[in-house]
């Protein structure tokens, strides 16, 4: 399409043209994964670490971004707020499980990853950069949503069994906090 042109397709292009295949292996996607490769690199800490860590961390990146892909209904506004949170809370849900293996390789002396495991553990859930300004200047209701929705990969109706309301209160209640997090990342 766009490399076949010559010209270029803008992201919101992008999502539509990937969620037009079922298949996550397709031209948009890659492009997808291309242009957000920076942010996945800085997610999943800049490359460094041994035992493949960051390579580990940034393909769980790549696969919250095909989760937001997804998930996001392109006729919305958003979706690159949408793209950090799933992408975040993928990289800190693969940190978590690589700690929890890094922690029973601790208890086999056979096998050490000293610094790499205290390295992993400093690692804050939304990083330190734009995104978790976006997120700390949210409400700590909206903060919670978001960490129930993105880091816990809950889904929209376990949110709102919890919560005692609707799914489409939560999604109202979402969307407010995407457009809060795209505002704070676009001053």
């Amino acid at each position: 399409m766009g490399s076949e042109t010559g010209t270029s397709v803008s992201i919101d292009g992008l999502v539509r043209l990937a969620q037009a295949s079922e298949s996550d292996d397709t031209w948009a996607m890659a492009q997808l994964i291309r242009k957000l490769r920076p942010l996945a690199r800085k997610l999943a800490g800049g490359g460094e670490g041994a035992f493949g860590i960051a390579d580990d961390l940034e393909n769980a990146a790549y696969d919250g971004l095909v989760q937001a892909v997804r998930r996001h209904d392109a006729s919305r506004p958003g979706f690159l707020a949408l793209a950090l949170a799933y992408m975040s809370g993928a990289v800190y849900r693969e940190r978590r499980r690589l700690l929890r293996m890094m922690q029973e390789a601790d208890s086999d002396p056979s096998r050490t990853v000293g610094a790499d495991a205290v390295a992993l553990a400093r690692l804050e859930p939304w990083g330190d950069g734009r995104l978790a300004a976006a997120v700390a200047d949210l409400s700590p209701e909206q903060r919670q949503l978001i960490e129930r929705r993105y880091i816990d990969d809950a889904s929209l109706r376990t949110i709102a069994v919890e919560a005692g309301v609707s799914v489409s209160a939560i999604s109202q209640r979402l969307d407010t906090a995407h457009r809060a997090c795209e505002r704070r990342l676009a001053a």
